[in-house]
C-alpha cells in the first residue's frame, strides 16, 4: 500500500491484497504520509455526473481529477482498518481538514455500501454522519432513502446519501457563485452551507496507524 513507500509524493505501482497491480497517487508529505488519494476535485475539468458503473471502475487519472472506483475502495479497506481524511477548499480562501479513524466500503453485493465511517474529528462539522450505512446512489441507481426525489440526479454526482444528506464531494461542480437551489453542487453543509459549491476536495485513506 502507499504506506510502504517511502519516496516523495506521485504515482506508484501499488499491488493490492488480491494481487491487482493499480496506479495510485500515494500522498507522503501530509498528516504523516501513507495516504492513497481516493478523490481529487481541483477544477470542474472532469465530468463527475457518471452511471453506477463509471463509479465502481473509477474515472479520470490520479494526478488530476480522479475517482478510485468503489471496488477498488471495498478491496483496499476490507482486509485492514483504514482511516479517511477530507481536504476541503472554498472559493473564499479558507480551507478545513476532517478525519475519521475508520472507514470501509462494502463489495457490489451490499450496494458499496458505507459500512463504517466514525472517530471523527476536525476543524468544521461532521457532514458525512448521514452517510453512514447508506449505499452508493448515482442518477441511474437511485438507492437514497427520499421518497420524493433522486438525490444523486440533484446532485448530479454519486455518493451515498441519505434523502439527500448533508455533503456530496462528487457533486456538480458550480464555481464561486452560490447554487439558486440548495444541495445541487459540491457541498460539505458544516464548512459553507447546502448552496456554495467547494473548490476542491481531497479524500485519501490510509491503514489505521497506532
Amino acid at each position: 500500500s502507499c504506506d510502504d513507500v517511502t519516496g516523495p509524493s506521485g504515482l506508484y505501482r501499488i499491488r493490492d491484497a488480491n494481487d491487482v497491480i493499480n496506479h495510485y497517487y500515494c500522498q507522503t508529505d501530509l498528516l504523516g504520509g501513507g495516504w492513497t488519494v481516493v478523490q481529487r476535485r481541483t477544477n470542474g475539468k472532469t465530468n463527475f455526473t457518471r452511471s453506477f458503473n463509471e463509479y465502481r471502475d473509477g474515472f479520470g487519472h490520479p494526478e488530476q481529477e480522479f475517482w478510485i472506483g468503489l471496488t477498488r475502495l471495498n478491496r483496499i479497506t476490507t482486509p485492514t482498518q483504514h482511516e479517511l481524511a477530507i481536504l476541503l477548499d472554498a472559493f473564499d480562501g479558507t480551507s478545513a481538514t476532517v478525519r475519521y479513524t475508520s472507514f470501509k466500503v462494502s463489495d457490489e453485493t451490499n450496494g458499496f455500501r458505507l459500512a463504517t465511517l466514525s472517530g471523527f474529528s476536525g476543524d468544521t462539522g461532521n457532514s458525512m454522519s448521514t452517510s453512514v450505512g447508506k449505499t452508493f446512489s448515482t442518477f441511474d441507481r437511485d438507492t437514497d432513502s427520499s421518497a420524493t426525489v433522486n438525490c444523486a440526479a440533484v446532485w448530479k454526482g454519486g455518493w451515498w446519501l441519505n434523502g439527500c444528506g448533508d455533503s456530496n464531494l462528487n457533486g456538480f461542480y458550480n464555481g464561486a457563485t452560490p447554487t439558486a437551489t440548495p444541495r445541487t453542487s459540491m457541498v460539505w453543509t458544516s464548512f459553507k452551507g447546502a448552496s456554495q459549491s467547494l473548490k476542491s476536495s481531497i479524500m485519501l485513506i490510509r491503514k489505521k496507524r497506532a
